[in-house]
């Protein structure tokens, strides 16, 4: 939405005759402003006012200069515009519908006047660019006229929300009008391209001061050469500095069309960044074209998503080298084992750098962020060069991660065609056995005998069974025994003599490799002896204790017999102590 101030030294009499293309007086400043060559490009003009307003709010000329009459102030708001971009799929009667539907809305939402003006597009332009002017008073109008300002549009809190719900309801309307004309899919979304999730760059708007810089520039550059090709002819060179003949250089700042009313002139080629806004709308035209060769997925998703393919074809890799240790492989897939593998190791450097320059975007675009929120407590939405510098590295590293992955995906896919061709050779066979229960038996009394041959003598059971020098060792016993077995199951034709060793007196340390430990024979003691052997270590001992740690002998033992007698010693007792057979004691 535009805002037309007399601080800019705006005129809504200007305004309402250019987008008319009529002849208007504007009676505060006295000037004509005649557009009537400009009347074939509009298409229809109508004024909407409020059912109540003054017959002379239908007049153009009553109505803006009334507007102009009424503001005293020098920085005064003298009128606001909308424009609405119509849909080219629309006849001319629907579209001037449409936006009279919207003219209506306005004039019943804030109570203003609105001039509404088609324009068409010209020889020469886009044949799509049907688009409509709102001009509306920035007061509403009553029966009395002029009343107070619509301040709502202009508030910084509420203004935005306004203007958001402009934009919403000319989104349904024009979906509306879409729909009953025949064009369901066609739709309009007032959300930006980013908020879509739309991966591409809007198109910069080239105005009138942008156009008329640069036929400035291109007539300054046939001047130059006009001048070239006479000095050439009279044989005189170029002396001095180049210009345009008045003194001054060929700069966007020298023309008058980019004066915004305060003695102001904005260095278009600057904001631009050296370029014209000609030359920079065909590049960002260039990198949309670019980009709409991918998928409508973001750019960032598809790159992650080809690093993790390309990641898989790794894990496949990897699979084939321990495949070619392990099996023996013909010539060819050898080959194409190594190529694949070399390649890896090539693109592997590419890999890491595309990375790291994916991430440097994603941290440059949150420091921006971070920077917004803390000093503006907002954040901003990216600048048309900065979206373009991103642009290009995204799809720079996306070509080289696709051209990457097509690749390596070649050198993969023909190690599976090359193994699919060639069955694999196992350099060793692996037979499944089955363990019998027989077999799982002796194994359990192996393991046994194999513990009972290692425990210390002094740690068995007391009289174990001896064996004699001429006995076999007992696990010797149970192999030779599981060996008849399995000779008496096996046929006719298998069955051979077992020829029998001479028994060297195999051990339970030889047949596993363990060391058993060498102890001498231990005599085995009865009970008796080993009771008599501890009493005779305990007398040693407290023989050598010294006296002052040595303890009173225990008293003697009385006898059983005298236990059961009744006599006691007097001292045990005391001396009050009395026989049975005395007196007795008095009852209490």
């Amino acid at each position: 939405m535009r805002v037309f101030s007399r601080e800019k030294r705006d005129s809504a009499v200007a305004a309402a005759a250019y987008r008319a293309g009529q002849n208007l007086v504007d009676d505060r400043l006295a000037i004509t402003h005649d557009f009537r060559n400009r009347s074939k490009a509009v298409a229809a003009s109508f004024i909407l006012a409020p059912p109540d307003a003054p017959e002379k709010t239908h007049n153009r000329a009553l109505l803006w200069n009334a507007a102009e009459a009424a503001e005293t102030r020098k920085n005064s708001r003298v009128a606001r515009e909308l424009i609405l971009a119509l849909p080219h799929e629309l006849s001319a009667a629907f579209r001037e519908a449409l936006a009279r539907d919207m003219g209506l809305w306005m004039v019943e939402r804030y109570r203003v006047v609105v001039d509404v003006s088609i324009h068409q597009p010209t020889s020469g332009h886009d044949p799509r660019n049907h688009h409509a002017h709102l001009l509306f008073t920035t007061r509403e109008v009553t029966k009395d006229g002029f009343g107070r300002k619509t301040r709502i549009l202009d508030d910084k809190e509420k203004g935005p929300e306004e203007i958001e719900l402009v934009r919403a309801v000319w989104e349904t309307l024009v979906n509306d009008a879409l729909e009953r004309e025949g064009f369901p899919e066609a739709k309009i979304d007032r959300r930006t391209l980013e908020d879509q999730g739309i991966d591409r760059i809007p198109q910069v708007h080239i105005g009138p001061e942008a156009k008329a810089i640069e036929e400035r520039l291109k007539e300054d550059e046939e001047e130059e050469s006009k001048k070239e090709d006479e000095d050439d002819k009279d044989g005189k060179g170029k002396k001095g500095k180049g210009g345009n003949g008045d003194g001054k250089q060929n700069t966007p700042n020298n023309a008058k069309a980019g004066d915004d009313g305060k003695g102001h002139k904005p260095d278009y080629q600057k904001i631009d960044q050296d370029r014209s806004r000609p030359d920079l709308a065909k590049e960002i035209k260039a990198v949309n074209t670019e980009r709409a060769k991918w998928p409508d997925t973001p750019l960032g998703k598809q790159i992650r998503a080809l690093e993790v393919d390309m990641s898989r074809l790794d894990t496949r890799l990897k699979h084939y080298e321990r495949l070619e240790a392990k099996t023996r492989l013909s010539g060819v897939v050898r080959s194409a084992i190594g190529k694949a593998v070399k390649f890896s190791k090539d693109i592997l450097a590419g890999r890491i750098e595309r990375r790291r320059a994916l991430r440097l975007t994603e941290l440059e675009k949150q420091i921006r962020i971070n920077r917004q929120k803390e000093r503006y407590k907002r954040t901003y939405r990216e600048g048309i060069h900065a979206k373009l510098k991103d642009m290009h590295i995204r799809l720079d590293i996306l070509k080289g991660t696709h051209t990457d992955y097509q690749n390596y995906k070649k050198f993969v896919d023909s190690i599976d065609r090359a193994l699919a061709a060639q069955p694999v050779k196992p350099t060793f066979e692996r037979q499944s056995r089955i363990i019998t229960n027989q077999e799982h038996s002796l194994k359990l009394k192996l393991k046994a005998a194999l513990v009972r041959e290692n425990v210390l003598e002094r740690f068995r059971p007391p009289n174990p069974p001896r064996l004699s020098k001429a006995t076999a060792s007992p696990i010797r016993a149970v192999i030779e025994r599981s060996q008849r077995q399995q000779a008496r199951g096996e046929s006719e034709q298998q069955r051979q003599p077992v020829p029998r060793q001479e028994p060297q007196k195999p051990t339970t340390s030889s047949l596993f490799n363990t060391k058993a430990a060498q102890t001498r024979p231990v005599p085995i003691l009865t009970h008796q002896q080993v009771r008599a052997k501890s009493e005779k270590i305990v007398s040693d001992i407290r023989q050598n204790i010294p006296p002052k740690y040595k303890a009173q002998p225990y008293p003697p033992k009385t006898p059983k017999a005298a236990k059961m007698s009744g006599k006691f010693n007097k001292a045990g007792f005391g001396a009050a102590a009395k026989p049975r057979n005395g007196p007795k004691a008095k009852p209490f």
